[in-house]
């Protein structure tokens, strides 16, 4: 495709709107996580199947999104005769016009906040996880020792 202003333009501004989606859809998985992990602190376990259920979902619509931006940077790339290698959003944010790359920097630092958030979830949840296999486990061992007597 023939670098035009008007074709780099569109694909960028299709970027940003991909990028406010999948900010919107990491901030629903970060209130999805949280809630799952407050339920699982506070011993309600009655609606934990539902959000992990409700989880999956928000991933599953994450990894559509994903596509969706995989192919608008494959566009970008192109125009700005980039490897694909080299199509990451921090080295498009440097070859875009400066108004495309506020927003973009703006945009970068916000997903890389939120899968920090995800991340520091993701590991609360296998502490919290762990925390109640082992009371599971000394519950269990506890029935077992009052079965022997």
């Amino acid at each position: 495709m023939p670098n035009t202003d008007k074709n780099l333009t569109a694909a960028v501004e299709a970027l940003v709107r991909v990028l406010t989606q999948e900010q919107d859809i990491l901030e629903t998985l970060v209130r999805r996580m949280a809630g799952s992990a407050m339920m699982v602190a506070s011993g309600e376990h009655r609606y934990l199947g539902l959000a992990s259920d409700e989880i999956a979902e928000t991933r599953e619509e994450l990894g559509a999104m994903e596509v969706a931006r995989s192919l608008v940077v494959d566009d970008i790339a192109e125009q700005l005769d980039m490897s694909t290698e080299e199509a990451t959003l921090a080295n498009i944010t440097a070859r875009v016009p400066i108004h495309y790359a506020t927003t973009l920097e703006g945009q970068l630092a916000d997903l890389r906040r939120l899968v920090a958030e995800i991340q520091d979830l993701a590991e609360s949840g296998a502490e919290a996880s762990a925390d109640r296999l082992q009371q599971l486990r000394k519950t269990v061992e506890g029935v077992g020792r009052f079965g022997a007597n």
